[in-house]
């Protein structure tokens, strides 16, 4: 439980509340034009966070990452165009949804859906690093034993 208040703490800096801020702009641009994966924007982004202290430089990559895969929604529900392949699914809900003058709620149930898995997925890794380090710390101690 300390580690958590610990990894908390480190996020209430200034440095790093802006590079959250700067992630979730670049990472809805990404994510709104079509053909630039998050993957892709985490892959161009890691080479100017190389010169940020460890975690502004992760804050703002992951950021980038989750912010695309909620931005890839709003081409996909507007103009019928998934912004990645993630989105595909959302075209046949949420354009149809938008031609019925329904875009902003299939918008705010998309950034719902969106929010909900990341925290839940935040919550399973909270709860399952620690037991799968252990595994692997226990069980793999050489490279032989691993391969």
């Amino acid at each position: 439980m300390n580690e958590l208040i610990e990894g908390l703490s480190a996020l209430a800096s200034i440095e790093v509340v802006l590079c959250l801020l700067l992630g979730l702009g670049l990472g809805l641009l990404v994510g709104m034009f079509p053909g630039i994966t998050a993957t892709m924007a985490v892959a161009l982004a890691s080479g100017f966070t190389l010169t940020l202290d460890p975690v502004p430089g992760l804050c703002v990559l992951l950021t980038i990452y989750v912010a695309a895969n909620f931005g890839d929604r709003v081409p996909s529900i507007l103009i019928n165009t998934p912004g990645t392949p993630a989105s595909i699914a959302t075209t046949l809900d949420g354009y149809p949804m938008a031609k019925q003058g329904k875009a902003g709620l299939a918008l705010t149930m998309s950034a719902f859906v969106t929010a909900g898995g990341v925290l839940l997925s935040m919550v399973i890794f909270i709860a399952a690093a620690v037991p799968i380090a252990t595994i692997a710390r226990d069980y793999f101690r050489s490279p032989e034993l691993f391969a």
